[in-house]
């Protein structure tokens, strides 16, 4: 990897300028140079992306360190700063006053404390714990009376349970199962590919999608990370397959830890040459989704949660393709294991290969 950059100055009078590169041991510590490079150039297009960048994302989850060597000759500027967790800048209540100007109500009061010197990171965590406690305690009161006193509460029923998810005997065969599941897993990935996809528009990534894009190198625990409206928009999908095709209870048990777990399968961050997964036609894994989070929010590829086909059909794996073919290449080129300019599989695409 080149240490060394140049301008062309030809018929160009320039100014003698001193620079003082600072060396950049740790995104935890130090502060980072002003940068030295012009900007990149204007975004045309996801493969354009790839071919402009002369820096490798680096991943910002809190005690991320610099992958790369030269870190200081690297474009910062479109980095998000690690260094600022986005808590909230009172120290105290007094200094929160001052910053508004009047005094804060008791709920205020009682959220600077708890949230103050919490990181965002955290605070979105709560999402799941929110869920968890909303969803077994909320519909609990009525299910018991509605289990120990039918009588009271049958006049205000609005209609017999005719249709729906059954609890009771026989037990489904195994067939009947794996057919059910399959319709789950097509119509989710249906619905969520385009959702996803929305997601990715200028509105739905600033207001939405951005919490869940904080991961450019995503881990297992990234699955569920989310804004609390993108958790309830993609959850929609996973119910409109039992909704169409009921089942039993035992089935659709199975078929919400098989669509968490494949969640937290694509996000792993690894691809093991022996996944059961690698067997399953047309599945994407976490290599497919691995490189949506690398581009960030300028991803127009690998929309799909599961499959490959929505992608292939409307067109929007050809970024994911283009960094493939390219990968490829400069393997045949240099030999497996001995790439100039590629960690983990990814590829520095402003770099020349000598």
């Amino acid at each position: 990897m080149r240490n060394s950059f140049s301008l062309a100055t030809e018929d160009i009078p320039l100014p003698t300028i001193s620079v003082h590169i600072q060396p950049v041991t740790s995104l935890t510590s130090g502060s980072f140079p002003p940068p030295s490079l012009p900007p990149p150039p204007p975004l045309i297009g996801e493969a354009e992306v790839l071919k402009a960048r002369s820096f490798l994302i680096i991943p910002t989850f809190p005690g991320a360190g610099v992958p790369l060597a030269d870190l200081a000759l690297a474009d910062l500027s479109s980095l998000p700063s690690p260094l600022s967790p986005d808590m909230l800048p009172y120290a105290t209540l007094e200094d929160a006053e001052a910053a508004l100007g009047r005094s804060l109500t008791a709920v205020e009061a009682l959220w600077l404390r708890y949230s103050a010197r919490m990181p965002d990171y955290l605070l979105y965590c709560h999402n799941i714990l929110f869920l968890l406690v909303i969803f077994s305690l909320a519909p609990l009161p009525l299910t018991l009376i509605e289990l120990c006193l039918p009588a009271a509460v049958s006049p205000y029923k609005l209609q017999p349970k005719l249709v729906g998810i059954r609890t009771g005997l026989p037990l489904p065969s195994l067939w009947e199962v794996a057919a059910q599941l399959g319709v789950y897993f097509l119509v989710e990935d249906y619905g969520n590919y385009w959702i996803h996809r929305l997601m990715h528009g200028k509105w739905g990534y600033e207001k939405i999608h951005h919490v869940h894009h904080e991961f450019t190198a995503p881990i297992g625990f990234a699955a569920p990370y989310a804004h609390w409206a993108e958790v309830l928009l993609l959850g929609i999908p996973s119910f409109v397959g039992p909704a169409i095709a009921p089942c039993h209870m035992i089935t659709f048990w199975i078929w919400i830890a098989l669509r968490q777990l494949e969640a937290i399968e694509t996000h792993s961050g690894y691809d093991f040459p022996l996944s059961p997964t690698k067997f399953i036609p047309f599945y994407g894994g976490a290599e497919y989704h691995d490189y949506h989070h690398y581009v960030g929010g300028q991803s127009q590829s690998n929309f799909a949660s599961v499959f490959t086909y929505c992608d292939y059909i409307y067109g929007t794996d050809k970024g994911y393709r283009y960094h493939k073919a390219c990968l490829t290449k400069l393997k045949e080129q240099q030999g497996n294991g001995r790439l100039n300019g590629e960690v983990n599989g990814f590829i520095n695409y402003g770099q020349k290969s000598e």
